[in-house]
Order: structure tokens, then C-alpha cells, then sequence
């Protein structure tokens, strides 16, 4: 996956959603800027991110999860971090 991609799936259209009880996180993505900083997302199944541990998550809509080949579903497998590090600081 490419940054482009990742960041056409976080700002697509989502809803607020309930995190199932017992989801299992698939992915975890932490960005850390140049001061230290970091935000961390989960990756659950069905298109749901949240942050850490809390019980209500964004969902994204129907029509912004487009195909199952589309960037939304890239961004929900279970790619190695590596592929979607961006060179850039």
C-alpha cells in the first residue's frame, strides 16, 4: 500500500460504530512525527478503525469502501507495516 492510499482511506466518509465486544485487532498503524509524538489506529475487521482500546470505533460507509480490491480493503488486510512507511519526514 502506498501513503496516497492510506490517507484516501482515512479521510473517506465513516460512521460512528460500536467495537463488537472480543474484536480482534488485525493491524496496528502508529505515525510518529519529528518531536516524538505518536497516534496509534486500529485495524479491526468489516472496515472498523479505532484508537486503542476504546469502544467506539469508525466504520466507513458503503460507498467509500468501494470494491473489496479497492484502497479500503488494502488498508484492512494484514499487509506488513513496512509497505505502507512513507520515506518522507
Amino acid at each position: 500500500m502506498h501513503v496516497t492510499e492510506l490517507l484516501s482511506v482515512l479521510s473517506a466518509p465513516a460512521e460512528l460504530g460500536e467495537v463488537p465486544p472480543g474484536a480482534k485487532v488485525k493491524a496496528t498503524l502508529a505515525v510518529t512525527d519529528r518531536h516524538g509524538a505518536t497516534i496509534a489506529i486500529e485495524v479491526l475487521a468489516g472496515g472498523l478503525v479505532r484508537r486503542p482500546g476504546e469502544a467506539l470505533g469508525l466504520k466507513l460507509t458503503a460507498s467509500a469502501a468501494g470494491s473489496s480490491s479497492g484502497p479500503a480493503a488494502r488498508c484492512a488486510s494484514s499487509s506488513p507495516g513496512s509497505r505502507i512507511r512513507s520515506p518522507c519526514r
